[in-house]
């Protein structure tokens, strides 16, 4: 997982509280807070959140995580913070002088661990704990609900536990999606996946360039059948090889992220809608095409005879 650059860091006093700025505001580790808490994590962090996901910013101040920094600071990274496609990321509201703030999208909040309205922890809480930390003690093979893996899974990848150790009793034979993005693979992980995994339909490698390419990619192709759904977005080693190989090896695909990947060409592209006719979406923003009129308007021609496919050019 990328790390905050050391350099460029300097430090305010405001109010008593010491405000950390970041020559990357995206990567910082307020940011990194700020996307936990408003994604995932309010209710679990004892906020209330409104019908619309939104949370009061004066109660989310009293979080632990945002102890040392001050109102300014979080409403100036509400107003800047955009995603990698330029988009903001937070929606900022005032109401009756309470100042409100919510993620714009990719919301999916965990549950309360405790019971409403004390201190004891669900059952269900107390398993999901047990599970994780002593999930070498444990085989999930068979388990058919990919909601609880997914939890397991994003519990270990936040405590910085999951390496191919751990990933091997995570794996299923029924498992059906797994979401390994932004974490540390080997061959020997994929090589467990391809094996224990032939059910997968989503399979997200986000910010796994350093280890993926065509190879690799296409050996997961042939053991993973069923993909539907496959995200690479930034595996910075793939070409153009592996959109001829997904036609030929998954030509039932109907959602691929290949964003921010420079090696493909716009004819491979086209000719990869051509032959996937059962894709949905393809994202291909920031992939240093050029984009040009005849590419533009063979895309355009190639959605308006599929209306279910969108393309996401920037």
């Amino acid at each position: 997982m990328a790390k905050s650059p050391a350099s460029g860091k300097e430090e305010m006093k405001n109010g008593g509280k010491t405000d950390f700025l970041y020559a990357d505001p995206n990567n910082s580790k307020l940011g990194r807070r700020l996307a936990y808490v408003l994604r995932y994590g309010a209710v679990k962090e004892g906020l209330k959140v409104t019908e619309k996901g939104f949370v009061k910013l004066s109660d989310m101040m009293m979080v632990p995580l945002f102890s040392v920094y001050t109102k300014e600071t979080l409403i100036s990274e509400f107003e800047k913070s955009t995603s990698e496609r330029g988009k903001r990321r937070y929606e900022v509201e005032t109401r009756k002088g309470e100042v409100f703030v919510r993620s714009i999208f990719g919301q999916q909040f965990e549950r309360l661990p405790y019971h409403e309205n004390t201190k004891v922890l669900r059952l269900l809480e107390i398993c999901l704990q047990t599970v994780a930390t002593n999930i070498t003690n444990y085989s999930l093979d068979g388990f058919p609900d990919d909601f609880l893996i997914g939890d397991i899974l994003h519990r270990l990848k936040r405590n910085k536990k999951l390496n191919n150790t751990t990933l091997e009793c995570i794996l299923s034979s029924e498992m059906q999606k797994l979401d390994l993005s932004d974490t540390y693979l080997t061959t020997g992980s994929l090589k467990m996946i391809m094996k224990t995994c032939p059910n997968l339909r989503i399979l997200n490698l986000k910010y796994c360039g350093y280890l993926l390419n065509d190879e690799l990619l296409m050996r997961l192709m042939k053991k993973l059948p069923y993909l539907k759904d496959l995200n690479v977005c930034k595996c910075t080693h793939l070409t153009s090889m592996s959109l001829r190989n997904m036609a030929k090896h998954l030509p039932s695909i109907q959602v691929l992220n290949i964003a921010q990947i420079k090696n493909f060409k716009e004819e491979d592209i086209l000719k990869f809608l051509v032959d996937c006719t059962e894709l949905r979406y393809l994202a291909i923003y920031q992939c240093s095409l050029p984009l040009t009129e005849d590419f533009c308007n063979k895309v355009d021609e190639i959605c308006q005879s599929r209306p279910k496919l969108k393309v996401v050019k920037t």
